[in-house]
């Protein structure tokens, strides 16, 4: 239906498109960091990527014996890099999101084929407000698990 109109193997450039939109996907998360909130979750993974500069390793999140730790120590480096704050926080987790993008996109296209692909990264990008709303809070596992989910 759209391969006449947008016929990907006639577009030699295709980096391009990728990049517009996963600098549209930017903004947009950018556009959320605004005026974020700080919940109970948001700051117990803060607390543990402070925990976690001064030593210590935890295997868990705190109060739970199930979820790991993968997000606290990507804002760990976060907060080392650029100092420790609520926008550092969830700037993170907006990093991460980008990096879904990148697997999503990827995957498609290796199981598809380049158009599949770059309609995927579209969709994600583009996605429900759920997950736009939790591309860039810190909650402990939510943008972690979509990404080694996608990779597994």
């Amino acid at each position: 239906m759209w391969g006449g109109v947008f016929d990907i193997k006639k577009l030699k450039h295709e980096w391009i498109v990728i990049f517009v939109v996963l600098i549209a996907g930017a903004i947009l998360r950018y556009l959320y960091l605004i005026t974020p909130g700080l919940d109970s979750d948001q700051a117990v993974v803060g607390l543990m990527a402070k925990h976690i500069l001064n030593g210590e390793l935890p295997v868990f999140y705190y109060g739970q014996p199930y979820l790991g730790s993968l997000e606290a120590f990507w804002v760990a480096l976060n907060f080392k890099l650029f100092g420790v704050s609520t926008f550092i926080l969830d700037m993170s987790i907006a990093e991460l999101s980008i990096l879904y993008f990148l697997v999503v996109y990827v995957f498609a296209k290796n199981v598809f084929n380049k158009w599949i692909g770059l309609m995927s990264l579209i969709y994600v990008v583009a996605a429900p407000f759920y997950l736009e709303y939790h591309y860039v809070l810190a909650r402990g596992a939510y943008i972690e698990l979509l990404i080694l989910g996608t990779l597994f």
